[in-house]
């Protein structure tokens, strides 16, 4: 048997497992010839979110655009501008636009009615380049059967298909459930309308809620994601690496972005601005707390290359080429730079610069 034989018979064997019957087989033959006439879905790429939590949650709500140019298509000729940026809002923004429109007494029965029948046309509409198995995924699973039942009626062409489908949709309302399925079809919508989400780092670093966005794409369906520098150090520090953790508290105080850390993550920075207001009593807190844990961290990262010197990072060790009494440091190419400050509360012994207080 030759080489090409025997690789053409491993693939089969591997093929079988997966496709043990004809019948799967023209099924996954049909169903991946025909979706290559499909068009292809819309993908949006981002980068740098860095935390700015409200920018990309604007940016998420609103596609870019996709939205706002479905519905012009859809509903240009039945409602006015202004109806259509209302709509609009609806779908970006679904429970605080109902709530605002419920307080001025702009809600009824029949409004709900009305903005589900246009949510349901408006979803049609973008479903068509999209095959059944990938529609499913993208409907929110508590609404699955009605939502599924509603995309499938057809009251243009057949009179008892309209009484169904004015019944589905007077029935949801009826029973309180207007609010709900108004916010699953948003929901659907947004996802229609970009199909996959592609996000180059850094989420993290300056922007006060990191945490905040990567709960959004973790309910998205289909979003691939490149890591950047920040994220890495933040996995470091969810992992338990102290000079990772130091790191990240000084960039978080660095940049006043605490709340990712304190709201976030539920982190008290209380035991560190104490001891940093201790140490350091004349300056102010946030300040006092980012020296006091830079220090940790120049004592951490010392530690951590003098264990590992096939880093060859030796030319990063600082701490112990300062002379605490002519207040100066000299660097790797012998220069002498003058510090500003000579003022390290927390190096008890000189000789032994790396070592933690027992307070740090």
């Amino acid at each position: 048997m030759t080489t090409a034989a025997t690789a053409e018979d491993k693939v089969l064997r591997l093929m079988a497992e997966k496709y043990p019957t004809k019948e799967i087989v023209y099924e996954k033959i049909i169903y991946l010839k025909s979706q290559l006439m499909l068009p292809k879905g819309t993908e949006h790429f981002m980068s740098d979110l860095h935390g700015a939590y409200d920018s990309f949650f604007h940016i998420l709500n609103n596609c870019s655009g996709v939205i706002k140019e479905k519905v012009d298509y859809c509903f240009e000729t039945r409602m006015t501008v202004e109806e259509r940026a209302e709509f609009c809002t609806l779908i970006y923004y679904p429970r605080e636009k109902m709530e605002q429109l419920t307080a001025e007494g702009k809600t009824s029965p029949l409004w709900y009615q009305q903005n589900l029948a246009n949510l349901l046309e408006l979803t049609k509409l973008m479903s068509w380049k999209f095959p059944a198995s990938k529609m499913r995924n993208y409907i929110p699973k508590r609404y699955e059967s009605v939502i599924v039942e509603l995309l499938s009626t057809r009251p243009e062409h057949d009179e008892a298909q309209l009484s169904y489908y004015r019944q589905l949709i007077e029935t949801i309302v009826e029973i309180g459930g207007g609010p709900d399925y108004i916010e699953a079809f948003s929901t659907l919508v947004k996802r229609l309308s970009v199909e996959r989400i592609h996000i180059v780092g850094d989420f993290y670093d300056r922007g006060d809620r990191p945490d905040g966005i990567l709960d959004l794409l973790m309910e998205h369906p289909s979003v691939d994601i490149q890591w950047g520098n920040h994220d890495v150090l933040w996995m470091g520090a969810a992992l338990g690496s102290e000079v990772c953790i130091a790191a990240v508290i000084r960039n978080s105080l660095r940049y006043r972005n605490t709340d990712v850390l304190e709201r976030g993550y539920g982190i008290s920075l209380r035991p560190l601005t104490t001891f940093a207001s201790r140490i350091y009593p004349d300056a102010n807190p946030i300040k006092a707390a980012e020296r006091a844990v830079t220090m940790m961290m120049f004592k951490l990262e010392g530690a951590l290359i003098r264990r590992n010197p096939d880093f060859q990072m030796e030319d990063r060790l600082l701490l112990d080429k300062i002379d605490f009494d002519l207040s100066c440091v000299t660097l790797g190419s012998g220069r002498r730079v003058e510090l500003e400050s000579a003022y390290f509360p927390t190096i008890d012994d000189p000789t032994d610069c790396w070592a933690l207080t027992e307070d740090e």
